[in-house]
């Protein structure tokens, strides 16, 4: 199954090495979103993450490995993702301190 382009981006932000939540939620409110994070210099990104971080953004994150693996695992009718920017979100979780980037 080929993963639309914009739940590709999402997943890749979230299997950064070392980029938990928090710093995806600065990096989310500084830069709008995964494309944007994905288009932005590693100077703007080092503001906001570590340069080795910022470097690993700027390389394209994730491998295709494990978004191969995420591809798989959603041709199951019954497994899927939610992200923070999908409607289906659940309100409680949005309201929530530090909610997860991903559900």
């Amino acid at each position: 199954m080929a993963l639309d382009n914009d739940l590709a981006l999402w997943l890749r932000l979230s299997l950064i090495p070392g980029l938990g939540d928090r710093s995806l939620h600065r990096l989310l409110l500084s830069f709008g979103s995964p494309q944007q994070i994905f288009s932005a210099s590693r100077a703007d990104l080092a503001k906001v993450v570590p340069a080795e971080t910022a470097s690993i953004i700027r390389d394209g994150g994730a491998g295709g490995e494990n978004l191969d693996a995420a591809a798989s695992w959603l041709e199951d009718p019954s497994n899927h993702v939610v992200t923070l920017a999908d409607a289906e979100y659940p309100q409680a979780l949005l309201e929530a301190p530090d909610p997860p980037l991903l559900i």
